[in-house]
């Protein structure tokens, strides 16, 4: 019995694995557009994928410079103030995943563009 749930628990995990990586051929292309929170993108700032969770944000240790994004490691999230990662769109390699899009967002990107362009 323990035999069989080792190799279907083997076989799930090379499964989904197989799946994860399908997603970065569909990935979404960067464009201009600010991205919505939740977004997972790949950046040269970091090795790694991040996942966004503000946008056009104030560093603490310098209030003169508003990033277009601020992220956490994916899929850990916030671990502390010390993974945050600034960056600006231009730094998007890859978008691996868009963030949830709703009227309220679109209304939120239209007031930042705005405001900060």
């Amino acid at each position: 019995m323990r035999n069989w749930f080792s190799a279907g628990l083997l076989m799930y995990v090379l499964l989904v694995g197989c799946t994860q990586k399908e997603t970065s051929d569909t990935a979404t292309e960067v464009g201009d557009e600010l991205l919505p929170i939740g977004s997972v993108v790949i950046t040269d700032i970091v090795e790694a994928e991040v996942m966004i969770y503000g946008r056009k944000q104030i560093r603490d240790d310098n209030e003169e410079v508003t990033y277009d994004y601020v992220a956490v490691p994916y899929p850990h999230g916030m671990i502390s103030t010390d993974y945050n990662v600034f960056f600006y769109q231009d730094n998007i390699q890859e978008v691996i995943f868009k963030g949830y899009e709703s009227d309220e967002e679109y209304e939120f990107r239209e007031f930042l563009k705005e405001h900060f362009d």
